[in-house]
């Protein structure tokens, strides 16, 4: 399976350098007094043969002082070397004086050329940009393995640009451009609805790399319910919130099942729980949720630890409404924060939303205080810390898929 790869954009402009240069730049004698074309974005990619590049090609006209120069002009792109193919022959202008084409390579394995000049400037100075087309045969190999039906979702993640891929099984094997000169590190991600996230983080080298990954079986997650009044009633509903719980874990690809369930009746305790200190008794091998029997001080809802859950009297109810606000508060527990998003299952407004993002997904994994760590001991902790929105993990606000 061959996939193009977003790699890091570095500039490769090479504009004309006088009598002697090795550059292939056409100059022309008056260059120096006229308007030219430099490369600003998209340039010094690499691809496999034939694929087009990940991100445009972008010029810019400048004056003899480098200068941006605004106002509209026609700048035709031409192909030099490579038998490639450009969206536009003949790009105008934006007001700042840019203009970009798409590039897809052609089939010769080697540098391949486009250039760039000025329509309507008569013998004007050409840009060259340069890409580089790889074989497939010296291209980074990324083996999945685990998976037995539905697709798997891979997430490549190269200096914090994101790639998606998708395969359907039986396929198993992603090929990757070779890590790039500027490069410095790369992460394959992999995880599918049935699979929690695998993940390889390595200096990859500049040669030919293999990384295997292996998925393994949904994280179960037990829970042990305290209720501290109406235990046949309340209890009903403890089951019916957890069975929510699963629903959404199942739908967004976490990786995550519910189970199993034990209900406890702890009437003994009712009314005296209304703050964290208060909890009388607690199972460390599984989520704690305890149903009270009065109001907690402030709110309708309290999360402690990555184990401990209270609700109020008659919050959770079998309203859609309050379908997700189990799911909510335990997505608290695995480490997530609220956010200002409406829709999203950590939305701070009520009720809340259905959406869950891949950057939080990531975080209920790797979150070294949340659940997943500190109670189930589900992965190694410190190997990938998601202790903020700020680290290599997608971003609370990156939707993968």
């Amino acid at each position: 399976m061959r996939s193009r790869v977003v790699l890091s954009a570095a500039l490769a402009a090479v504009i004309g350098c006088g009598s002697g240069s090795d550059s292939p730049t056409a100059t022309h004698p008056d260059a120096a007094s006229r308007l030219r074309l430099v490369v600003v974005g998209g340039g010094s990619q690499q691809a496999f043969p034939g694929d087009e590049l990940s991100a445009p090609l972008v010029v810019q006209v400048i004056d003899s002082a480098a200068r941006p120069v605004a106002g509209k002009r026609r700048v035709r792109f031409s192909v030099v070397s490579g038998a490639g193919t450009v969206s536009d022959s003949i790009v105008l202008t934006a007001d700042g004086g840019s203009a970009s084409v798409t590039w897809k390579l052609g089939a010769a394995v080697g540098t391949q050329q486009i250039s760039a000049a000025l329509a309507d400037d008569g013998p004007s100075t050409q840009t060259i940009a340069l890409a580089t087309a790889v074989s497939p045969d010296a291209a980074d190999l990324v083996i999945v393995r685990g998976a037995t039906s539905g697709d798997v979702q891979v997430l490549l993640n190269q200096d914090d640009v994101y790639t998606r891929y998708r395969l359907t099984w039986p396929d198993t094997v992603i090929r990757l451009l070779p890590r790039g000169q500027f490069g410095s590190w790369q992460e394959v991600t992999a995880f599918s609805a049935e699979h929690p996230p695998v993940t390889a983080l390595q200096p990859w080298t500049a040669g030919i790399d293999t990384v295997r990954l292996i998925l393994g079986a949904p994280i179960v997650v037990p829970f042990t319910m305290w209720v501290t009044n109406d235990f046949d009633t309340t209890s009903v509903r403890a089951r019916y919130d957890a069975a929510q719980v699963d629903k959404f874990w199942r739908s967004h690809l976490t990786g995550l099942r519910v189970g199993p369930v034990r209900i406890e009746n702890l009437a003994a305790y009712q009314g005296k729980i209304a703050q964290c200190a208060d909890v009388p008794v607690r199972d460390t091998t599984a989520i704690n949720v305890y149903y009270l029997a009065s109001q907690i001080p402030g709110g309708t809802s309290l999360q402690c630890s990555a184990s401990v859950v209270l609700v109020a009297p008659n919050f959770y109810a079998f309203d859609p409404m309050y379908q997700l606000y189990l799911a909510h508060d335990v997505g608290h527990a695995f480490g997530l924060e609220h956010i200002a998003d409406a829709s999203n299952l950590m939305s701070i407004s009520f009720p809340p939303g259905g959406g869950l993002t891949t950057g939080q997904i990531y975080r209920m994994h790797f979150q070294n205080t949340g659940t997943a760590n500190v109670v189930l001991r589900a992965h190694t902790v410190g190997v990938r810390n998601c202790y903020s929105t700020v680290t290599h993990c997608p971003a609370q606000t990156f939707v993968g898929w």
